[in-house]
């Protein structure tokens, strides 16, 4: 998801130079190898602290977000994903949303007693 974020992308937030660009891709990349890594408590200290930094950063919104469905906090979840969603509206965090609401709202009734 990172490779479709350019420079231009990043000047609608703040006017970074890019060595500002660079250094936050990196920082990105770096907190998803942690994500995959299953080094979640360091990517999660990584993410406040960048979201300290950069609050408008929508792709970090948005992996806090991940980070946070992958265990099952669907509302800590959702308000990350929302957060990304108001900075990035078209950005994948509405899709994330979704998935989240379908999640909850399954119901398999051959399971429900009668």
């Amino acid at each position: 998801c990172l490779s479709r974020l350019s420079p231009q992308d990043c000047l609608q937030w703040r006017l970074w130079d890019s060595q500002d660009w660079f250094n936050m891709t990196n920082k990105l990349i770096e907190i998803e190898k942690m994500l995959c890594g299953n080094r979640v408590e360091e990517a999660y200290d990584t993410l406040q602290i960048l979201l300290k930094q950069e609050p408008t950063n929508s792709q970090a919104w948005y992996l806090l977000g991940n980070l946070f469905r992958r265990h099952q906090m669907w509302g800590d979840a959702i308000n990350a994903y929302n957060q990304a969603k108001l900075i990035e509206p078209d950005g994948p965090a509405a899709i994330a949303i979704e998935a989240i609401y379908d999640i909850l709202r399954y119901r398999n009734t051959d399971l429900i007693n009668p």
